[in-house]
């Protein structure tokens, strides 16, 4: 429901980002997928998705919106890696490899797309903490888990 991934947005930039339906609908659409998939919301979709393409990190795509459309968005879900969003609704990357620092300690319990994803956010965080990054992690068995900068913790567990 809207207020579980709303809980994960900060107070400030609520009344800036009206698009918590979005992310919910097209999360619930990629929930579908069954191996499961990455979706990176983030205010600097175009500028990290060119970021990561530079590296051949991601597959850089002219802006299509996902919001409403369910087979464009398994379709694109079906590609190894994860879409690279913007808040409302535009996908910017697709295939993309979350890269970054190791700054966070992994879940020995969890699987790779949780640990990579759950590192992504905490180094994006540490890097540009004014940017807003919120990603759904939808695993092979069901499981959805939603990360983001504005409540991972980089003290707990930091690697130094």
């Amino acid at each position: 429901p809207p207020a579980e991934i709303e809980k994960y947005i900060p107070d400030e930039k609520k009344k800036d980002l009206p698009y918590i339906d979005i992310i919910e609908s097209i999360a619930r659409s990629a929930s579908n997928q069954t191996h499961g998939t990455t979706i990176v919301f983030t205010t600097k979709a175009e500028k990290e998705s060119q970021r990561l393409s530079l590296f051949n990190r991601c597959a850089q795509i002219e802006p299509v919106e996902l919001t409403g459309n369910d087979n464009l968005i398994l379709s694109l879900t079906s590609i190894d890696g994860a879409l690279i969003a913007d808040f409302d609704g535009k996908c910017y990357g697709i295939g993309a490899i979350l890269d970054g620092e190791a700054v966070k300690a992994g879940k020995l319990g969890r699987g790779a797309r949780f640990n990579s994803a759950q590192n992504y956010v905490a180094w994006q965080k540490k890097k540009n903490p004014d940017d807003l990054f919120c990603v759904i992690i939808i695993s092979e068995d069901g499981i959805i888990d939603v990360l983001s900068t504005s409540i991972i913790d980089n003290e707990d567990d930091e690697f130094n």
